[in-house]
């Protein structure tokens, strides 16, 4: 029975033996292939971390001069709106002077009206306001001389 115990374990051991061989041979080549993934990996992350930590072009640094433009646009910004507000002032300070000389100007306007109706009333039959106006001037001045 010793000899059939000893064939049985050659026939059982030989297909294991194929089978452990097998996958061993597998598991050799699923191990090159995940190192070769890890080395590929392992470059990836290399070239994302520079892109990320580059001094010069890397995205730490292009974030600290997207900061730096921010803050110099905000306060590009402050001081525009401040010349704007300071020109508004201006502007509405300027408005009030015209509209001031704007009633000045009616009013003078209306005076030098009443002026004209009174040369034009003192002078009848004058050819024209300004022959009607030296002729009242004389009137005043030399009391009667035309």
């Amino acid at each position: 029975m010793a000899w059939l115990g000893s064939k049985l374990a050659g026939m059982i051991g030989v297909p294991v033996a194929i089978v452990l061989a097998l996958l061993l041979a597998w598991q050799a080549l699923a191990h090159r292939s995940t190192r070769a993934d890890l080395r590929e990996m392992t470059s990836e992350r290399d070239a994302l971390v520079a892109r990320i930590e580059d001094p010069d072009t890397g995205y730490i640094a292009q974030l600290a001069t997207c900061r730096t433009n921010v803050t110099s646009l905000r306060n590009s910004l402050e001081t525009q709106n401040t010349a704007v507000r300071d020109l508004e002032a201006r502007t509405a300070a300027a408005e009030q002077r015209a509209s001031a000389a704007r009633a000045e100007a009616a009013r003078l306007s209306s005076a030098a009206s009443r002026d004209l109706a009174a040369i034009r009333g003192a002078v009848p039959g004058s050819p024209d306001d300004c022959e009607a106006a030296r002729i009242l001037g004389n009137q005043i001045l030399f009391g009667g001389v035309q």
